[in-house]
């Protein structure tokens, strides 16, 4: 059975689509921007202990703290690339952010499943406490939110794509035409163009034929 993707035009049903979703990705960037300043000041200290007392046991939590850098570093460049195209209205940009957001959750539901088998494997869940349980709502929570953001997201793609586009149904013979415009306006300004045209063409015609007659 087939079913659609549903489209959102607004927020929590009652918020701007857009500006709901610039928001998010402030609020995104600014999160992003405080775990790498984080991972940098302990990279540094973990680099200068090194340094010091030469303990080779560091070298792994340099090359993990390296790693997560890197990681976030390429968080912060699509959450960029999402806010200039949220106001810009680029579908490049945001459609950039809806793939890698695809990605994010499919890693974020494998890791969330791994650690799901550990559990039943060592038998944790014998032992489970308010701190686990606190996990799991948070792991839960978080997964709900991503899908939400990343169908909002493609609610916004599938709206600015519909711009400059009609669409025409025949219901008798179950036939439908669409008819895009890729600008608007540049279609508009042909159009004045092409009727001021014609007014020149009709004028010159009329004022020629009036000649004829006094001559």
């Amino acid at each position: 059975m087939r079913t659609e993707v549903p489209v959102f035009k607004r927020c929590c049903f009652c918020l701007p689509l857009r500006r709901s979703l610039i928001a998010w990705g402030y609020f995104k960037l600014f999160l992003a921007a405080i775990l790498l300043l984080y991972c940098l000041v302990g990279l540094y200290q973990t680099i200068n202990v090194f340094l010091h007392i030469k303990y080779w046991i560091l070298m792994h939590e340099i090359i993990t703290l390296t790693v997560v850098i890197a990681v976030v570093l390429v968080d912060i460049i699509v959450h960029i690339l999402f806010i200039v195209g949220a106001h810009k209205k680029e579908v490049k940009f945001l459609r950039v952010y809806y793939y890698y957001s695809l990605t994010l959750l499919g890693l974020l539901l494998l890791l969330y499943l791994y650690w799901i088998v550990l559990m039943i494997r060592d038998r944790i869940y014998r032992y489970i406490n308010f701190f686990i349980i606190s996990a799991w709502a948070v792991m839960f929570l978080n997964l709900l939110i991503q899908a939400y953001v990343i169908l909002l997201v493609r609610s916004e793609i599938v709206k600015l794509n519909n711009i400059g586009s009609f669409r025409f149904v025949n219901n008798a013979a179950e036939a439908e035409c669409k008819l895009y415009i890729e600008d608007p306006h540049e279609e508009i300004v042909q159009i004045n163009e092409e009727n001021e045209k014609d007014e020149n063409d009709k004028s010159d015609t009329d004022t020629e034929d009036k000649n004829l007659n006094i001559a």
